[in-house]
């Protein structure tokens, strides 16, 4: 539960780590799984491994979990203004401090990732 938990929230809310594409709106919640994988595998390495085997098995979960909620994320995407420098911002959050997004857990997200969709 928690590990659907983990990868839901940064699936909607946000990530990180090295990206060599451009994000944009059609890969954008892609390069959130990834790098929401990399930032538990760094910070929470325990857990991560408690739920994975490697970084592979964790981007399949990811993977997954957008597949079985399609729907919502095309809603997201047909609905909501995208912004891609918000995007950029967000996804940076994850490769930074483990101490800062252990601590600061609502500033983490409800800063650049909750900019990210503008469904207004």
């Amino acid at each position: 539960m928690l590990r659907t938990a983990l990868l839901v929230s940064g699936l909607a809310f946000g990530a990180s780590a090295c990206f060599t594409a451009s994000v944009d709106e059609d890969n954008y919640f892609e390069q959130q799984g990834v790098a929401t994988c990399k930032h538990l595998k760094r910070c929470w390495t325990t857990y991560f491994y408690s739920e994975w085997d490697d970084l592979e098995e964790c981007f399949d979960d990811a993977e997954d979990q957008r597949d079985d909620n399609e729907e919502y994320y095309e809603a997201i995407q047909d609905n909501c203004d995208f912004d891609e420098d918000k995007a950029q911002e967000c996804l940076s959050l994850y490769s930074g401090s483990c101490k800062v997004a252990g601590e600061d857990y609502d500033e983490f997200y409800d800063g650049a990732c909750s900019e990210v969709w503008d469904c207004d």
